[in-house]
């Protein structure tokens, strides 16, 4: 699920890849003019790039929610049957199994999560 939750968010990155160069070379031009009808005429040229960025956005998350809604049906199907996930554990999982989390245990490289706890809130 982790890994299938980055392939997620880079189609996301690379989607907007471009237009998000476009608006920091913009944030560039507009820390080095002076002149204030020309800053003006950039930060729409940014706003209207941020609303682009977000049609692109919302077309990539339509085409991967189906596969994102199986994913999730069935971890917590898997979760249900079984008490527990297995998963390798992470940095994060880490710091929660050392703060004394009670849904988390960590054995070796692998994070076991319970489903009785209090959950996580996700970074």
């Amino acid at each position: 699920m982790r890994q299938k939750t980055a392939e997620f968010k880079a189609s996301l990155k690379d989607a907007t890849s471009k237009i998000t160069a476009q608006i920091e070379q913009i944030k560039e031009q507009i820390k080095n003019s002076t002149n204030v009808d020309e800053k003006e005429a950039l930060f729409s040229k940014i706003e209207s790039l941020k609303k682009e960025s977000y049609e692109i956005e919302e077309k990539v998350l339509v085409q991967v929610l189906p596969e994102a809604f199986a994913l999730i049906k069935e971890t917590a199907r898997r979760w249900a049957q079984n008490g527990e996930i297995r998963v390798t554990a992470t940095e994060w999982d880490r710091e929660l199994a050392a703060a004394g989390k009670d849904f988390v245990s960590i054995q070796e490289t692998r994070l076991f999560g319970k489903t009785h706890g209090t959950l996580p809130e996700l970074q």
